[in-house]
C-alpha cells in the first residue's frame, strides 16, 4: 500500500508537463498567426496582381497573351489554395485546443 507522499513525484511531473504543455500551446498560436498572416498577404498579393493585369488587358500585345492566361491562372491557383490552408488551418487549431485541453484534464485529474 502506498501512503500518501508516494504520489509528490507523479504531481510534479504532471505539473511540469502541464507547464510545458502551456508554453507548447502559446507556441504553436503563434506560430499559426505567422502562417496565417503570410497567407492572407499572399491571397491580397494575388487579388491585386490579377485586378491589375485584367484592368490593363487591352494594352498587352496579342504575343503576351499565352503569358497572362499562365500568370492569372498560377495566381488563381495562389488564391484557392490560400483559402484552403486558411480552412484548413481553422479546423486544425480547434482539434489541437480540443487535444490539448484534454491532456489538461488528464494531467489535473
Amino acid at each position: 500500500m502506498r501512503r500518501q507522499n508516494d504520489y509528490e513525484p507523479d504531481k510534479a511531473f504532471a505539473k511540469l508537463l502541464m507547464d510545458n504543455l502551456l508554453f507548447f500551446k502559446d507556441s504553436l498560436l503563434q506560430s499559426s498567426n505567422q502562417h496565417d498572416k503570410i497567407a492572407v498577404w499572399l491571397v491580397g498579393m494575388s487579388t491585386g496582381a490579377i485586378a491589375l493585369i485584367v484592368s490593363q488587358y487591352g494594352k498587352f500585345s496579342p504575343d503576351s497573351y499565352s503569358a497572362l492566361k499562365f500568370t492569372v491562372t498560377f495566381l488563381t491557383c495562389t488564391i484557392m489554395f490560400g483559402l484552403l490552408f486558411r480552412i484548413f488551418n481553422l479546423f486544425l487549431q480547434r482539434q489541437e485546443r480540443h487535444d490539448l485541453m484534454a491532456i489538461v484534464g488528464w494531467l489535473s485529474a
